[in-house]
């Protein structure tokens, strides 16, 4: 009994040394793979903010980054669509954020709900 101990350690520890590699392998490419931020994250977290501001009784339950625009040479739009919900219903709020391209300065928030 003792031996048949002895012969499982060995072979559980045979296997834990050489099989670090490909382990080690493994992780550094999982921690190769994180997404970069993307750059309309500032933007979708004031389009959350907003809401929350002008609708203080409903929860963001879902949140959608729709794109972005270019307006003109100087600024651009990126729209979001929120799912909203309150005691009595739920609903979708397009939120449309201009700013200014060169400095990142806002420019304009406008809402529009939707019921889908």
């Amino acid at each position: 009994m003792k031996v048949w101990f002895l012969l499982l350690a060995f072979c559980i520890s045979s296997v834990c040394v050489f099989d670090k590699a490909p382990a080690i392998a493994l992780a550094s490419d999982v921690s190769n793979t994180a997404k970069p931020t993307p750059t309309y994250s500032k933007w979708g977290l004031l389009a959350v903010q907003e809401a929350k501001k002008r609708y203080p009784n409903s929860l963001v339950i879902d949140y959608k980054h729709v794109g972005r625009k270019d307006l003109s040479l100087t600024e651009s739009q990126e729209t979001f669509k929120l799912w909203m919900r309150n005691t009595n219903h739920e609903f979708g709020l397009y939120v449309y954020i201009v700013f200014n391209k060169t400095n990142q300065k806002l420019s304009g928030i406008t809402f529009k709900e939707t019921n889908r």
